[in-house]
């Protein structure tokens, strides 16, 4: 299934019961946000892979801490050439990284949202945010 990186938004599996994936973009139901992997937890002997931050990924078939429930406070990463304002609405890149989602500015569609910003921060920057699990629709 891959590596799942921290501060990444997930979405489901197919086909695998309670598994999931780093997002792939803002067109799939986002379960929630990945922090690290229980068998791979910071300081043990397990831990190989890091990400710019330092912390551990989870890979194919480990255990995962997941933020999943509605207003649950946790971390995110911003994704590539982004700035991300208080308040704003959050989807995922192609990375599972957190893009603002402005209704005034984007195109018609679907778009799954993961997250709202408790505060901002540009490309790389992990922010807080509030688990918020919906799909907003802009009407062409």
């Amino acid at each position: 299934m891959g590596t799942i990186n921290p501060m990444r938004f997930v979405q489901a599996a197919p086909g695998i019961i309670n598994g999931v994936l780093q997002a792939t973009g803002s067109s799939v139901p986002l379960l929630g946000i990945a922090w690290e992997s229980v068998t791979a937890m910071m300081g043990t002997y397990a831990q190989t892979t890091f990400t710019p931050q330092g912390y551990p990924a989870a890979a194919s078939g480990d255990k995962l801490r997941l933020y999943e429930q509605e207003g649950m406070e946790t971390m995110v990463i911003v994704g590539s050439g982004v700035t991300i304002v208080p308040n704003q609405f959050l989807t995922s890149d192609g990375s599972g990284n957190a893009v603002g989602v402005n209704p005034l500015t984007i195109a018609a569609g679907a778009y799954w949202i993961g997250g709202e910003a408790i505060e901002g921060g540009v490309a790389g920057d992990p922010i807080r945010v509030a688990v918020r699990r919906f799909c907003y629709t802009k009407p062409a």
